[in-house]
């Protein structure tokens, strides 16, 4: 064959190679410059047009981005509903349609739990959004599965743990969703300690919380939301006491071969702040007088945010009056 021939024929492939590119680009461009006229979805079967627009960031009457195209894309995929995903652009006037073509995953043919005693298995699945025949939403079915653990450790149980399993029949392609709960012990509060409280005693602080130990007349049951609270309470009385830079954390120490809890309540106190000068300025209707007899915290207490707002509300009512 003639090498000449040979020669041409390999730069012909080249420019249009070239040319392809250079083509590909300018279209690119063209679209960037675009108006979004409509973003529809196509072939969705039990996932509905709504939640996957809701997922998407490509929107009607903004500019079109392939760069977010792309994104939309891939957070279609990460949502877990389908097995494909396509898009095909349409020229309307001088603007685009954007169409999302899916391809759902199969949806759930039967959602069941396996480790749960305390509760029944149809209170359990009123708590998930997912049902039976939707597509698996793994963000949401996370989110539940939380609730569920919130909703045993609530009644004591601590130490719950809340899985899942995807079970997919290799023949069908049907999947069924297992929730594993591990329950675990009620484990009850036998003590409730303090450390690093060099101001406030015990008794004290004991005040402050609501949880409670087991005695005859309280259950003493973990409940891990009513103490998160208490470290919030706790954090609040010390920042009302002046001690602004307060740091409050729980921890636990087992008794009884884990049958039991004694819990503690580690304190960092920090600095205390006091008041310094107490002033009023802008007054003109009014008597100083009767304004600064008004302001209770005084040079010298130790800074209290609450004392403040109290003051500022006794402030408020007086003009409103």
């Amino acid at each position: 064959m003639n090498l000449s021939f040979l020669k041409k024929t390999r730069w012909l492939v080249v420019i249009f190679c070239f040319l392809s590119v250079i083509q590909g680009t300018i279209e690119e461009v063209l679209a960037e410059e675009r108006q979004v006229k409509a973003v529809n979805v196509q072939e969705n079967q039990t996932v509905s047009s709504a939640i996957i627009l809701s997922k998407i960031r490509t929107k009607a009457g903004e500019p079109f981005s392939q760069t977010v195209l792309d994104q939309d894309i891939k957070r279609l995929y990460g949502t877990g509903f389908f097995n494909d995903v396509k898009v095909d652009l349409q020229e309307e006037g001088d603007g685009i349609v954007v169409i999302f073509l899916v391809t759902e995953k199969p949806g759930l043919t039967e959602v069941r739990f396996v480790g749960n005693k305390v509760f029944r298995e149809q209170k359990l699945k009123e708590m998930l959004h997912i049902k039976e025949g939707m597509a698996l939403d793994q963000q949401q079915l996370t989110e539940d599965l939380v609730e569920i653990e919130n909703l045993y450790k609530k009644k004591g149980y601590a130490q719950v743990k809340v899985s899942h399993e995807l079970l997919k029949d290799p023949e069908t392609g049907e999947n069924q969703l297992q929730v594993i709960i591990e329950e675990g012990p009620r484990i009850r509060i036998k003590a409730i300690k303090f450390t690093g409280n060099e101001h406030y005693s015990a008794k004290r602080l004991f005040k402050v919380v609501r949880t409670r130990k087991d005695t005859l007349l309280t259950s003493g049951f973990i409940k891990s939301e009513e103490i998160r609270v208490d470290v919030e309470r706790l954090k609040v009385f010390y920042e009302n006491e002046g001690y602004l830079d307060i740091q409050v954390r729980e921890g636990w120490e087992e008794r009884s071969g884990g049958k039991s809890m004694s819990l503690i309540f580690h304190i960092e106190e920090g600095k205390r702040y006091f008041v310094g000068d107490v002033s009023v300025k802008g007054n003109e209707l009014y008597p100083q007088s009767e304004i600064t007899q008004l302001i209770k915290i005084q040079s010298g207490d130790s800074f209290s945010r609450q004392k403040i707002r109290e003051d500022l509300n006794r402030l408020k009512e007086y003009y409103y009056d």
